[in-house]
């Protein structure tokens, strides 16, 4: 039994493609939030002292070699430095602030 979805065309399989991948990282210790943007091949880092960093030109595979990191219990902060912060171009946002 197939259970893939019958799609008229490619416009209408590209509509189930999230455009936006979070990832949250409870167990990072320097890393607080991940999210890509698809369409922009962009990457923001929210690390735990609330400094942001948005990277540019970020291939999709990127994304997945983080989601492996996690799922392996490594070091995403690692990995951000390793073979995110050194490749692309970024910018860094302000801190976010948050008042309780």
């Amino acid at each position: 039994m197939n259970t893939a979805p019958d799609f008229a065309s490619l416009n209408e399989a590209a509509s189930f493609v999230p455009t936006v991948v979070t990832f949250e990282t409870p167990s990072s210790s320097s890393v607080d939030k991940i999210v890509y943007t698809v369409e922009a091949a962009s990457l923001s880092v929210t690390f735990k002292r609330g400094d942001v960093y948005d990277y540019t030109g970020v291939p999709i595979s990127v994304l997945t070699d983080i989601a492996g990191t996690i799922r392996a219990g490594e070091s995403v902060g690692s990995y951000i430095a390793r073979r995110v912060a050194r490749d692309y171009p970024y910018t860094k946002r302000p801190p976010v602030i948050v008042v309780e």
